[in-house]
């Protein structure tokens, strides 16, 4: 009976010494934290943001920091800006004096700008079809890749040119929406304008 319980006893110790050991970290409490401002770390390019590394616990000898896009630096507050859309990671390693270290990580997300979508109306001279051009919307850090369109008669069409026409079933005021879609798949605002077909199509846009 004394064999097993000493037996228990010391399973027992083990199993807290291995819990203890899991949750502290180790280096005597050395602890990387990391704070980034604006927070969270977001926004569209060029995305500057300021990584504090202040918060962190322990005897601290250095603040080492990787960026995710192949930059680093050094210090326990650092500037970086990010200069292309995309998701990193960033990291924070805290080194002591004896050599220790532990590390800490946060996601960044910087998105591109959006499109800005625009279009001119114009008659065709074909009775009821109208002609829509919408070579004035751009993108300011990319590509126009898709044009959605949405003619007001329930009708709707996806393009990759610019330039599209579309036939009215019959006289009325009808309201036009376009949102462009740039390279990196975000989209724009909303540009509407109101068509008028009347009769042989005098009035519209």
């Amino acid at each position: 009976m004394e064999v097993k319980m000493r037996k228990y006893l010391l399973i027992l110790l083990g199993l807290l010494t291995l819990g203890l050991a899991g949750c502290f970290p180790t280096g005597g409490g050395l602890r990387a934290v990391i704070r980034t401002d604006p927070n969270p770390p977001r926004g569209p390019w060029p995305l500057t943001l300021t990584f504090s590394g202040i918060h962190s616990t322990g005897e601290i000898e250095q603040y080492l920091w990787s960026f995710g896009d192949g930059t680093t630096a050094a210090g326990a507050e650092v500037e970086h800006t990010y200069s292309s859309p995309g998701e990193y990671t960033a990291y924070l390693t805290v080194v002591a004096p004896g050599g220790s270290s532990h590390q800490a990580s946060v996601k960044v997300e910087v998105r591109s700008q959006t499109p800005v979508a625009a279009f001119e109306v114009w008659r065709t001279g074909k009775g009821a079809t109208i002609r829509f051009d919408a070579s004035d919307s751009y993108d300011p850090d990319g590509q126009i890749a898709w044009y959605h369109w949405t003619f007001g008669d329930g009708l709707m069409e996806v393009t990759e040119n610019p330039v599209v026409e579309h036939t009215y079933p019959g006289d009325g005021v009808y309201t036009v929406t376009l949102v462009v879609e740039d390279d990196y798949g975000d989209f724009s605002v909303p540009a509407k304008q109101d068509v008028v077909i009347s009769g042989s199509c005098s009035g519209c846009g």
